[in-house]
C-alpha cells in the first residue's frame, strides 16, 4: 500500500515536471519568435525607416513625392545580438545593419544605399524600439 502510494506520487511528479518543461519551452519560443519593431532615421533625415520582422517601410526625402512611405519585403540575416536586412527600392539596393537590438547606437547601426553603378553611401541610423 505504501509502496503503491509512493509510486503514484512519483508518476504525478514526473508528469507535472514534463508539463512544466513543455510550458517553459513554449513560452521561451514564443518570446524569442516575436521580434521588436524599430523606427530609424538618418542624421539629416534623408531616410526614415520602420523596421518589422519581415518588412521595412522606407520614406526617402530624396524622391519627389508627398512623403509617402512604401513597405517592402526584406531578406533578413540574424546575427548574435542584431540583424541585417536587404531590400531593393527606388532602383537602389538597401542594406540595414543593427548591431545590437537591445542597445541601439548610431555608432554601429547604419543604412547603406547602393545605386546600379555601384556607388555606395552609408548613413548612421538613430533608432528607437516601438
Amino acid at each position: 500500500m505504501i509502496r503503491q502510494k509512493a509510486l503514484n506520487t512519483q508518476k504525478v511528479t514526473l508528469v507535472l515536471g514534463w508539463v512544466l518543461l513543455a510550458a517553459f519551452v513554449l513560452i521561451s519560443t514564443k518570446a524569442e519568435a516575436k521580434s521588436p519593431n524599430f523606427y530609424c532615421e538618418t542624421n539629416f533625415r534623408e531616410y526614415a525607416l520602420t523596421i518589422s520582422a519581415e518588412t521595412v517601410a522606407l520614406k526617402s526625402n530624396q524622391t519627389p513625392s508627398r512623403g509617402i512611405s512604401s513597405e517592402v519585403s526584406t531578406s533578413t540575416q540574424k546575427t548574435t545580438q542584431g540583424f541585417n536586412k536587404y531590400f531593393t527600392q527606388y532602383g537602389h539596393y538597401h542594406y540595414v545593419h543593427i548591431e545590437n537590438q537591445k542597445k541601439l547606437s548610431s555608432d554601429s547601426d547604419f543604412l547603406a544605399v547602393e545605386n546600379s553603378d555601384g556607388h555606395k553611401v552609408i548613413f548612421p541610423l538613430n533608432c528607437i524600439t516601438l
